[in-house]
């Protein structure tokens, strides 16, 4: 479905989930560097994102998948977006 309807962000944040349903919470290996699936996964959501810059499930999934990652919290701008999102 994804691969029928590549500009669909709706689809593409759908399948980002999809791809992380298998593997939750277990997005890094030990040393911090991001697994295949997780990069796979950044660049769905980070795609979408562009487009669709406060879409709730995008925000919601990247922050997520970017709270355990190093260096720092990559996810504190995205979580202010989401905020923004939702009208907090």
């Amino acid at each position: 479905l994804a691969t029928n309807y590549p500009n669909d962000i709706d689809i593409q944040v759908m399948l980002a989930e999809a791809l992380l349903m298998p593997i939750p919470w277990d997005y890094y290996l030990p040393d911090g560097t991001p697994k295949d699936m997780t990069v796979r996964v950044l660049d769905i959501l980070e795609k979408a994102l562009l487009s669709a810059p406060l879409h709730p499930l995008a925000l919601h999934l990247y922050v997520h998948l970017v709270e355990a990652s190093t260096p720092g919290p990559l996810s504190d701008p995205v979580a202010a977006k989401q905020g923004a999102a939702r009208g907090e």
